[in-house]
């Protein structure tokens, strides 16, 4: 089963923020330091103590994850077999998955239409671009859709945007994914829901039950 960890930030406290800190390993303390703003940190932060939360669901105790980063920089917890998880942030939400095997997440907020045909045209494929267009009553929202369903896809390759958006295609839809070529992409799923109509987040997985739960700061610490 997918778990999805979705947590609110927005009325975080500073002394969440301490407690935070506090709890964290020492990279990502120095990571948290490292950003120039205060939301990115505490983003950085949430992240990880997600990470912690669930472990604890999982094994019933503390568990302290030894993160190891692939070549494209995907985490994952060293020694630990069949556990894979993927961290999204937009906005005031933070969004951990988890999964037995891989796992991509991502969540946006709803794209202004300024930003949509700029976007579309570059990272779009053309079938993408013909699908946004014939919804323009619904424009910003297919395009977020299609967004964060191709951002997950990448994250669950592990690969990062190093095979290029346009080398595969989303059919707004049905959410299924084809390559370059045309082909159905098998034995993967990608869905995606809208959190509080201004969210879109998306998942990318094998064929398996998905469970979305939100979290408070406070449940986490």
């Amino acid at each position: 089963m997918i778990k999805l960890y979705c947590c609110d930030i927005s009325s975080l406290s500073k002394e969440q923020y301490n407690k935070l800190y506090s709890l964290a390993s020492k990279e990502r303390q120095q990571r948290a330091k490292n950003y120039l703003k205060y939301e990115d940190s505490v983003r950085c932060l949430v992240g990880e103590a997600l990470l912690r939360y669930c472990l604890r669901e999982k094994f019933g105790k503390e568990v302290e994850p030894r993160i190891s980063y692939n070549k494209h920089q995907k985490p994952y917890i060293e020694n630990m077999e069949k556990f894979f998880f993927n961290i999204s942030h937009s906005g005031k939400w933070v969004v951990f998955a988890h999964n037995s095997k891989e796992i991509g997440v991502d969540i946006e907020k709803i794209k202004s239409k300024g930003q949509i045909d700029s976007f579309a045209k570059r990272f779009f494929t053309e079938k993408e671009r013909m699908y946004i267009e014939e919804n323009p009553e619904d424009k910003e929202k297919c395009f977020t859709e299609i967004w964060t369903g191709k951002e997950a896809y990448m994250k669950y390759l592990g690969t990062g945007l190093s095979e290029g958006l346009t080398t595969f295609s989303i059919d707004g839809k049905t959410k299924e994914v084809y390559d370059k070529e045309g082909k159905k992409i098998k034995d993967i799923q990608l869905c995606s829901w809208w959190i509080e109509e201004e969210y879109v987040l998306s998942a990318c997985s094998d064929k398996t039950e998905t469970r979305i739960e939100r979290v408070s700061v406070e449940e986490i610490l």
